[in-house]
């Protein structure tokens, strides 16, 4: 589960938010890696850690509407850099009301 969805904090005190409040395009869930819990360890995960690969290479994203879609590892590491680079909220880094949708990370 992306990190965004307890505003990439650690109990106690953080915050939880409902998935009405997120972008409807916003990927929340992904499966972790198969080979490693080092990323994926406590049940929620920064987009910039590792994902599964074990589809043909790629994985497949659970998007807030309901929908799944899937994508190569290059793909999805390409759009992921380019939101970090940018520092605007975008499908990866997306905690709600947080223009760099990172909330603090």
């Amino acid at each position: 589960m992306n990190g965004a969805a307890c505003n990439y904090t650690d109990p106690p005190g953080n915050k939880w938010y409902k998935a009405s409040q997120f972008k409807q395009d916003a990927i929340l869930l992904w499966q972790g890696p198969e080979d490693s819990f080092v990323g994926y360890n406590d049940g929620s995960d920064s987009p910039d850690e590792p994902e599964a690969k074990i589809h043909n290479t790629g994985s497949t994203f659970g998007i807030v509407d309901g929908h799944a879609e899937y994508m190569k590892e290059k793909v999805y590491r390409a759009l992921e850099r380019a939101e970090n680079r940018s520092r605007q909220a975008g499908r990866y880094y997306c905690v709600p009301n947080d223009p760099t949708g990172r909330g603090p990370l």
